[in-house]
């Protein structure tokens, strides 16, 4: 049967995929080879299934290749596996936001216009982590920020 893809997946971050977005990630990067070891995984199965990779890489290939042998018959080709490291390295990595480092508050004139650092602001922030993800690299980054509780169902 010949696959019809998606690309929603590329609009939602990898913690949001379903199952299907996960098939069709495997599929555009043509790592069709991985699928039987995929089925029922969601974004979130697949970034564990990556993290369980990247910390025994040879363990766990010996481990999948065996999988996929005794319920496939196939073999999963190295090439396949170091490429799924790769692409899932390169999309799951964040890049660190560099903060300008700004003068200490005496040093702004003193000005209605100019908004002082204790002041609500907005920022914008693009990138494919959930918005919980967001908030809690934030929180590393300025541990100043006062926290507050954020709701699952609000994000």
């Amino acid at each position: 049967t010949k696959r019809i893809i998606s690309s929603n997946f590329k609009k939602r971050p990898i913690y949001n995929w379903t199952e299907s977005d996960v098939f069709d990630f495997l599929f555009d990067q043509q790592l069709n080879e991985l699928m039987p070891l995929c089925e029922k995984m969601d974004g979130q199965a697949l970034v564990q299934l990556y993290k369980m990779c990247a910390a025994q890489r040879n363990e766990t290939y010996v481990l999948l290749n065996n999988e996929l042998q005794s319920t496939k018959e196939i073999k999963l080709p190295i090439g396949v596996y170091v490429r799924f490291l790769s692409i899932m390295e390169r999309i799951s990595t964040f890049v660190p936001i560099e903060f300008p480092v700004l003068p200490p508050i005496e040093e702004y004139p003193i000005y209605p216009s100019i908004p002082y650092l204790n002041q609500p602001c907005d920022i914008v922030i693009t990138s494919n982590a959930s918005p919980l993800q967001i908030l809690q690299m934030l929180h590393n980054f300025v541990p100043s920020i006062k926290s507050k509780s954020y709701s699952k169902e609000l994000i």
